[in-house]
């Protein structure tokens, strides 16, 4: 099922979500996962499911993380089209792309670090 932006408006401003929001930018310190990994600078942060609500995933803190904007469109294209992931980022230096993570299980590892204080 395709993300739509006239069902999901609503929830998205829903006292949960606005909670889960405040939480991951207050949790990731204003860091964009995905940018910060590769060393890039950008500005603009929002919150995404990192799974989809449209396929299965939920609105809970573990699954959201900070995004840059241009990141946040081009992952929600391509869900939208019924594509995953992301268009591997371009080295700046070489021009070769560089590797894609499993974010989600990235994501998952530094929660459960956070929840024991490793």
């Amino acid at each position: 099922m395709a993300w739509d932006r006239k069902n999901h408006h609503n929830d998205y401003n829903s006292r949960a979500w606005r909670a889960t929001r405040r939480y991951v930018r207050s949790r990731d310190a204003g860091l964009y996962f995905r940018c910060s990994y590769y060393g890039l600078a950008v500005h603009g942060a929002e919150v995404d499911h990192i799974v989809p609500v449209s396929q299965g995933g939920t609105d809970s803190q573990d699954n959201a993380w900070l995004l840059c904007i241009a990141c946040h469109r081009e992952k929600t294209q391509r869900e939208a089209q019924g594509l995953s992931g992301f268009r591997p980022k371009l080295n700046p230096d070489t021009g070769w792309p560089m590797v894609e993570l499993d974010w989600l299980e990235l994501i998952r590892k530094r929660n459960a670090e956070l929840e024991v204080g490793v």
